[in-house]
């Protein structure tokens, strides 16, 4: 009896499948509702640390607010070692203002670049003006821009270009994370849809509500928060004695006084010295 030897060798099985080029493509999973809510907030205090991050300035004379750069989230950690809530208020109000933008607009992943494009133009706007006058933008200042506004660049300070170059390079890098996002999303950053009539016009409903109600309130809000005694200025003392109007980040009256007394000081000594 003889024994023969068998070799068994592995044999590969090629599958050939046709694929319609006209079939629809892999559905993407869509973001779910609270997923776009820590977003939210995640962005507007990307956009209020932007604006924080621009009246933040080292300097001699006046100490205008906690120099992010050095201490990081300073303003954050004023709410516990303080009790200010500076930095609440800050995303409270810039936040209405992401919620307007986000219901005209009802697309997340559109409505997102344009708030943080908009903090990074003031953010840098007012990192200009406090390194030039060691103060934040005011109302009066747009007056400016109308008058002489041929020669704003004359009030630019020196390494203007890198911090504009920075700003750009730091949104880019936001475009491209919001375009691949959106190409993950399967619903695209569409906040509100409707498949029949019934369903897109309470949509409609529930965003013009959405539009009107947080506008009223900022636009109350703006109105009276310099009246004394009013509920809007009750509220801001109360978080911290700062508010923000539509961009244009308004300093209590004793730090600009003590900036000016400041300024005052250090012109008298010069001249003293001469």
């Amino acid at each position: 009896m003889t024994n023969e030897s068998v070799n068994t060798e592995t044999i590969e099985e090629l599958k050939i499948s046709t694929i319609d080029p006209n079939a629809p493509a892999k559905e993407r999973k869509e973001f779910p509702g609270w997923l776009y809510g820590i977003l939210f907030v995640v962005f507007d205090a990307i956009g209020v640390a932007a604006l924080q991050i621009g009246v933040s300035q080292s300097t001699t004379r006046v100490k205008l607010s906690n120099n992010m750069w050095l201490t990081g989230w300073g303003f954050v950690t004023k709410m516990f070692t303080n009790l200010n809530f500076v930095a609440v208020l800050n995303l409270i109000l810039w936040g209405v203002l992401y919620v307007i933008l986000l219901m005209l607009i009802n697309r997340f992943w559109i409505a997102t670049p344009i708030f943080l494009a908009v903090t990074f133009i003031i953010a840098v706007i007012e990192h200009f003006k406090v390194s030039i006058r060691y103060e934040a933008i005011l109302p009066s200042d747009l007056n400016f821009l109308k008058a002489d506004a041929g020669n704003l660049m004359s009030f630019m300070p020196a390494g203007a270009q890198w911090t504009i170059l920075l700003a750009v390079v730091i949104f880019v890098a936001f475009i491209a994370l919001f375009v691949f996002l959106n190409h993950r999303d399967g619903r695209h950053g569409k906040l509100f849809r409707g498949d029949d009539k019934q369903s897109r016009s309470l949509n409609a409903i529930v965003r013009l509500l959405l539009i009107i109600v947080p506008g009223t309130f900022f636009t109350l809000y703006s109105m009276q928060v310099s009246t004394v005694g009013s509920w809007a200025k009750t509220f801001s003392s109360a978080m911290g004695g700062h508010a923000v109007h539509v961009g244009f980040r308004l300093r209590c009256a004793a730090q600009r006084t003590a900036g000016r007394l400041h300024h005052k000081a250090a012109e008298s000594e010069s001249h003293g010295e001469a």
